[in-house]
């Protein structure tokens, strides 16, 4: 299994360059880049839609929690998702449908429908 990364900009760099994601995010807001998965990845048997990386890059308001996230589409049951956030110290959320967590997050992005979820692992899911 593997675990909690420390450096996701390593992780992103080695995606764009081999290509599973473009050079520049999705959308940044606030201190958050998102980047949108071009090809079929699994991640804990759940499809990766989304890689997230928090930092601050210039000062917009308060409270930078740096670190890094994923979004997924579920595929059955959350238990691993879940083990392994607790065994991280990271935070997940579900969401019932792409709406649900397009409301919250306020991005928008085409995708399948179904029951999504976010898996956080920034500076202030350590202290959960």
């Amino acid at each position: 299994m593997f675990e909690r990364q420390k450096n996701i900009g390593a992780v992103l760099r080695e995606f764009k360059e081999q290509g599973l994601i473009p050079f520049r995010p999705l959308i940044r807001v606030d201190y958050t880049d998102y980047y949108r998965i071009r090809s079929e990845l699994r991640v804990l048997g759940h499809d990766l839609v989304i890689l997230e990386e928090e930092y601050m890059s210039k000062y917009v308001g308060c409270c930078v929690s740096e670190g890094g996230g994923l979004v997924v589409r579920l595929r059955g049951s959350t238990s691993e998702l879940a083990e392994f956030a607790a065994a991280n110290r990271c935070s997940l959320r579900e969401y019932a449908s792409l709406e649900m967590y397009q409301r919250e997050s306020k991005l928008s992005f085409a995708a399948p429908s179904g029951r999504y979820a976010e898996l956080s692992c920034r500076a202030r899911d350590e202290d959960k």
